[in-house]
């Protein structure tokens, strides 16, 4: 049987050791690089010495109008917004981008994928994997706890999204890769390994491996259905239900950890084993220790099925408020 070609994009290169950043300027020049334009925060500023992109509230709008003309590579230094703004600024004019991720918030440190703001809501992309990761974990392990517990429950995540990909295959047919679920699951088992010490230097160490091969499941199938299914669709839509009504932000990794508890639950799986991997982190697990409004989080459920046309157990289940509430009670989240 003749079969379409299968293509798995990977970052050429991942360099991950204490004090690495101090290399970034060196790495940049044996390759070749003479005028990287650095895409930075307000607090990672300090770690570039050149041309210096600020972004502070990242938008599609705002990045269109950035000119990049003049410069050979744009390198992304911080958290995902300043990452995926690399990542896009690359995409729209074909320039290579380096990834340096400062803290270990999500597996977008190493995937292919593009999550951005526009006028009209939420957009996501898949380009192709940097050219290289630089990680410092002197640096990452000195990251904020909400930020490594944020990156740890963006892997447990993959607990439902996983699922929801079989589910995906089995009920419409779309493609699933048996090996990448492999990986994926592994992904999981590795960062649970590390549950009990995540915040030494160690933990973050086997988190950073975790993240790394979670977000290479992108690369690997050109899309992000490994990684993101029913609890990504929440955490998106109380993204879009926090900035609608001037809401602080929850980091999105805090928002997939504790939406999984919810959507294995849906799914008929094991949400007791999830909610103890997270508690035995450290991790929130309920809403309110998440900082998420629990009114808010029922809204975002409801609003979920319509943000994307990708089949999840939310598709199937079509709930209503009450019983939203009422799952939200069994699982302990309020």
């Amino acid at each position: 049987m003749k079969r379409d070609p299968f293509v798995m994009e990977l970052p050429q290169q991942v360099i991950v050791g204490r004090g690495v950043l101090r290399e970034l300027g060196e790495a940049l020049q044996s390759r070749g690089f003479k005028d990287p334009l650095f895409v930075v925060g307000k607090y990672t500023s300090r770690f570039a010495e050149g041309d210096k992109l600020l972004v502070e509230r990242p938008s599609k709008e705002f990045l269109d109008g950035v000119d990049v003309d003049g410069h050979d590579v744009i390198v992304g230094i911080g958290g995902g917004k300043n990452l995926d703004s690399a990542k896009y600024l690359s995409l729209k004019s074909g320039r290579p981008y380096v990834l340096v991720p400062t803290l270990p918030s999500s597996d977008g440190i190493s995937s292919p994928s593009v999550s951005l703001f526009s006028s009209s809501g939420r957009i996501s992309l898949i380009h192709r994997p940097p050219l290289f990761i630089l990680m410092d974990e002197e640096v990452l392990s000195s990251a904020p706890k909400k930020y490594i517990l944020s990156g740890y429950g963006d892997v447990i995540a993959k607990y439902s999204s996983l699922y929801d990909w079989w589910l995906g295959h089995v009920r419409t047919g779309e493609y699933y890769g048996y090996l990448t679920s492999r990986l994926g699951h592994f992904a999981i088992e590795h960062a649970t390994s590390a549950r009990t010490y995540l915040f030494t230097p160690e933990g973050v160490h086997v988190l950073l491996e975790s993240l790394i091969l979670s977000g290479g499941l992108i690369g690997i199938q050109r899309s992000s259905r490994p990684a993101s299914g029913s609890e990504h669709l929440i955490s998106h839509a109380l993204d879009i239900l926090h900035l609608r009504e001037g809401r602080e932000l929850v980091p999105h990794g805090i928002q997939t950890g504790i939406a999984t508890v919810f959507t294995s639950y849906l799914q008929g799986r094991n949400w007791r084993w999830v909610r103890g991997v997270l508690d035995e982190a450290n991790f929130p697990t309920t809403l309110r220790e998440a900082g998420i409004d629990p009114d808010l989080f029922v809204d975002a459920v409801l609003l979920a099925p319509h943000l994307r046309r990708r089949h999840t157990i939310l598709h199937e289940k079509k709930l209503n408020r009450h019983e939203v509430y009422k799952i939200l009670q069994e699982v302990e989240l309020i």
